[in-house]
């Protein structure tokens, strides 16, 4: 299928690589406009992934090209011979393409958007476009060939995972907001202590920088407030790895140092640029603006360098930075070229902190594609906007159904993050479950003294270490296109766990009624192999066989979910894992089915369970008997180790 594009536009060339199109345009000099207008005559349903601010990405979901929303990043759209289309507008140097649909035509424009009016005639490639029957395999297969041409950044898999991601953790934020301090954080990890619970990395986040004291804040220097932080960030990061056995401390500090940029002095001596943006009329009829003060990018490295190089000799491990989209949407709006700025301070950032802190940076606010498109180095982004535990059911549902079908594009670029949450508020449940499977960081926000320790517990090994998928989840094919708060249908977010798969089913939706009934099979996780499974379902803690296209479904309110594991049935008996955790068979290192044996190498001890069509004669730990226990074919064995251990059921 073609796209139609009307004649006697810009003119524009294609190239085909990897069987993904290329539309290059020559535009004129103009700051912003479109470049194209094209049909799309075969179009039957369409996910939108668009910018609703100039941080964050949601879905949006239409069944015709006029319909596609403003500032459309990636079009995945359903034709009629049952194929998917997918578009994916570009970044080329100071050019950034995005989507939008046309209602009075129905037709849909490419607009671009970032150079500046003095520069000359640009070319630039604006649009890939590719066809596939597997969506999954179609959109690897346009982000790889797109880095291929650009070089600008690299895909999730050929950059190495940050390690802190193997831990649970915990963040300041909705636990203190500004009010953060070294005081505060002690009783925070006290809190965990008496729980039980050793998080492996946390995050001091915003309220602890010194910064000027008015509404445009800017940053002052690199120190800490004195009055919260007494012995500087160095003493609160000593006091969290001595004593409360904190292995990543990270801080958090904005792309341009802090909301607004910062104030050069003696303290902070690099060249800046000024900016402004109209935001209002003041009651006297002036003009309101908004003011940033930008390190210029001639010095962005040395600022960096500068910032991480005592943040490293302080004993910090990990960056969290933030406000990201306003780089290049408002602070050198009209005076810098977009894309080659965001690249200058993109490019600086990960040089840094790749010297300082490998992969420990999470970028946030930053779901625009001049920022993903160039994270070389760096590994993680925040997938969706923040989590808030002060607002109603309906932003939990929002929040989780943005990050599943986020993932569906972020995924090829890094490890998609969730952001934090609180193990006891609204929606607690489904949170966890959704952070589990996600693939990225699982860190909390717990205000000390609330913590559900019971729900912390789930996610980890007897060793305190978190049990992670394979992969970022992904939502199965059967809902991608499918509005999930709306369209009374589950949300299904899919992963895997060695030859396991792991299916999340989760009620996201605002209508009435409530409570629905979601239906689930094996073949709903695409990469899944096998044809017989053991279920096992994580509500019910019950375990059934299942054909790999056989069909079953569980009941589901308005804050609930089940995660379900699908562990390979083999000669009658199937390994499903540690039955008390949302990701059961994670706990397995190695799983080994034989004709009258089945051994397991485990890597703490738990509550380890089997899906078995007979008993054992026998269950092996370490070589020693041990007692199980049964109902039906669900076998439970249960010993405790915080070392690794190989199980057996001989038959």
């Amino acid at each position: 299928m073609e796209l139609i594009f009307e004649p006697g536009q810009i003119p524009f060339s294609t190239e085909e690589i990897s069987d993904v199109t290329f539309h290059s345009f020559t535009l004129g000099g103009e700051a912003e406009g479109v470049a194209s207008v094209f049909a799309i005559p075969e179009l039957n349903r369409f996910l939108a992934l668009r910018l609703k601010s100039i941080w964050w990405m949601i879905p949006a979901y239409g069944e015709t090209a006029g319909e596609i929303p403003t500032q459309t990043q990636l079009l995945l759209g359903r034709l009629s011979d049952r194929r998917y289309l997918l578009l994916m507008p570009l970044v080329d140097r100071d050019l950034r393409a995005t989507l939008q649909g046309n209602p009075e035509t129905g037709k849909a424009e490419l607009f671009f958007e970032g150079t500046l009016k003095e520069n000359p005639q640009m070319e630039g490639t604006l649009l890939a476009a590719a066809e596939g029957d597997n969506p999954f395999e179609l959109v690897h297969r346009v982000v790889k060939t797109v880095r291929e041409r650009f070089d600008t950044f690299a895909l999730r898999e050929e950059k190495t995972m940050p390690d802190f991601l193997h831990f649970f953790g915990w963040c300041t934020w909705d636990a203190f907001y500004n009010t953060v301090s070294e005081q505060k954080i002690e009783e925070g990890l006290s809190s965990f202590r008496k729980g039980g619970i050793t998080p492996g990395f946390m995050i001091l986040d915003d309220g602890w920088q010194v910064t000027s004291q008015n509404k445009e804040c800017r940053l002052v220097s690199f120190d800490a407030v004195a009055e919260k932080f007494p012995n500087g960030i160095g003493g609160t990061v000593k006091l969290a790895k001595e004593k409360y056995g904190i292995r990543y401390f990270g801080v958090w500090h904005t792309l341009a140092g802090y909301w607004w940029g910062i104030i050069p002095s003696p303290l902070l001596p690099f060249k800046i640029i000024e900016n402004s943006r109209l935001v209002g009329t003041n009651p006297d009829g002036t003009s309101r603006h908004d003011h940033y003060w930008m390190v210029h990018p001639d010095d962005i490295q040395k600022f960096y360098d500068a910032y991480h190089e005592k943040l490293k000799a302080q004993g910090v491990d990990l960056l969290k930075v933030d406000n990201q989209g306003a780089l290049g949407a408002h602070f050198c709006l009209g005076k810098l070229g977009r894309g080659t700025t965001v690249g200058a301070y993109l490019t600086a950032l990960q040089n840094s902190s790749t010297t300082r802190f490998g992969n420990a940076l999470i970028h946030c606010m930053s779901n625009g594609s001049d920022i993903f498109f160039h994270m070389k180095h760096s590994n993680l982004w925040r997938n969706s906007d923040d989590y808030f535990p002060k607002r109603g059911l309906s932003a939990q549902h929002h929040h989780l159904h943005t990050n599943a079908k986020n993932a569906y594009l972020a995924s090829t670029f890094c490890w998609p993050d969730y952001d934090m949450f609180q193990s006891y508020n609204l929606g607690a449940g489904f949170h966890a479950a959704s952070r589990a499977l996600s693939g990225g960081p699982v860190y909390v926000c717990d205000v000390p003294g609330k913590q559900n320790f019971e729900v912390i517990r789930r996610f980890c090994d007897q060793n305190g270490a978190l049990l992670r998928p394979d992969r970022p989840a992904l939502p199965s094919e059967d809902c991608l296109l499918v509005d999930v708060q709306h369209d009374h249908l589950p949300l299904k977010l899919t992963n895997r766990s060695g030859e396991c798969g792991l299916l999340g089913v989760f009620n996201c939706c605002d209508t009435e009624p409530d409570r629905f009934h979601a239906f689930y099979s094996p073949s709903d996780i695409h990469d899944l192999k096998g044809r017989t499974f053991a279920a096992y379902s994580f509500l019910s803690k019950t375990a059934k066989p299942m054909q790999r296209e056989e069909s079953a479904s569980v009941e589901l309110g308005s804050e609930e979910c089940d995660i379900l594991t699908f562990a390979p049935l083999k000669n009658g008996v199937a390994a499903i894992g540690a039955l008390d955790k949302y990701l059961p068979p994670a706990i397995f290192e190695k799983v080994v089915h034989s004709r009258n044996k089945l051994t397991c190498n485990v890597k703490t001890g738990g509550k380890i369970g089997f899906y078995s069509e007979q008993p054992p004669k026998k269950v092996l730990v370490n070589g020693e008997p041990v007692e199980y226990s049964g109902n039906g074919a669900l076998i439970t064995v249960e010993f405790d180790s915080t070392t690794p251990a190989t199980l057996e059921l001989v038959f």
